[in-house]
């Protein structure tokens, strides 16, 4: 189904499973869409409900006209979706920004969170600007302001050669390189390499600069402290782009969160490590959801 937005754009969001099973809301990563979520679908949802949303500008979901691709605006977006559960309280599981809006989401929804979400699941993703949390953080934040924004903002402006660019480099195989070296910890198969380096390169280059911008200026810190419903994170041992130290310091700063480390994998944990992931989640929905088997 599609939802219009006040923005002047169409939200996509599809249903897995039972309507009567207890919803989980899907938010996946950057550069991808709502098809990263294969494994999940395949394996949870003849226990639950699952919701995936494409976030604007990439999947199915449309343009804001506004081009606002700030959290603030990932966050209210998802406010939507929570609301199609009606009555039912959701978990909302985030990969990458998919995190980053959930946290965003408890910044700006807080004091209605308990009696809106049944719980939280955090996978390989960070609660401040992700610059600072990533391999070589030191120099890539001196960069930040001198050299990144004025890359991201040429990226917009000559976004149809670039993307001409991205595919020939998918084509020749050099994507699919990068993608290895960055998103994985070399225990993909060649199937999940493919669909990850497709769903980035297939992403409109335009999107993804103004959502790297606007990454800049995320900043949850101050709400870990006051989140009071379950909380599960999911970090990855090899995970360059969101470093597993800033799951764990989500796990200290979240009363009761509860961290687990995927092995061997990278950034593209719902791929990757998809076995362990699942896993993890059913145990984690079966204690939220008490008296709700997950098969």
């Amino acid at each position: 189904m599609y939802l219009e937005r006040p923005e002047g754009h169409s939200l996509f969001v599809e249903f897995y499973g039972p309507k009567e099973a207890p919803p989980i809301i899907l938010i996946h990563g950057w550069g991808s869409n709502s098809t990263q979520w294969y494994y999940l679908k395949k394996h949870l949802s003849t226990s639950c409900r699952l919701i995936l949303m494409d976030l604007p500008g990439l999947g199915r979901s449309g343009k804001p006209k506004n081009k606002d691709y700030s959290l603030v605006k990932f966050a209210r977006d998802l406010e939507a979706v929570v609301a199609l559960c009606g009555d039912k309280k959701p978990l909302l599981a985030g990969h990458s920004i998919g995190g980053m809006t959930i946290l965003t989401y408890c910044r700006l929804f807080n004091q209605a969170l308990p009696a809106r979400i049944a719980g939280l699941i955090l996978i390989n993703t960070t609660y401040t600007n992700p610059v600072r949390t990533s391999i070589l953080s030191g120099l890539l934040t001196a960069l930040q302001k001198p050299v990144l924004t004025p890359l991201l903002r040429a990226m917009i402006a000559l976004a149809p050669l670039v993307q001409l660019l991205n595919w020939i480099r998918y084509c020749n195989g050099s994507m699919h390189l990068n993608n290895h070296m960055i998103g994985f910890g070399g225990s993909e198969t060649r199937g999940q390499l493919e669909l990850a380096t497709y769903l980035t390169t297939a992403s409109p280059v335009g999107v993804i600069a103004r959502g790297m911008l606007a990454m800049f200026d995320y900043e949850a810190t101050p709400v870990l402290a006051s989140v009071s419903i379950p909380v599960l994170i999911i970090a990855a041992d090899k995970d360059i782009l969101t470093k597993p130290e800033a799951s764990a310091f989500m796990a200290r700063s979240i009363p009761g969160a509860e961290l687990i480390v995927l092995t061997p994998c990278g950034h593209m944990g719902p791929l990757e490590g998809n076995d362990q992931m699942i896993d993890a989640i059913k145990r984690f929905g079966e204690r939220v959801f008490v008296a709700v088997p997950f098969v």
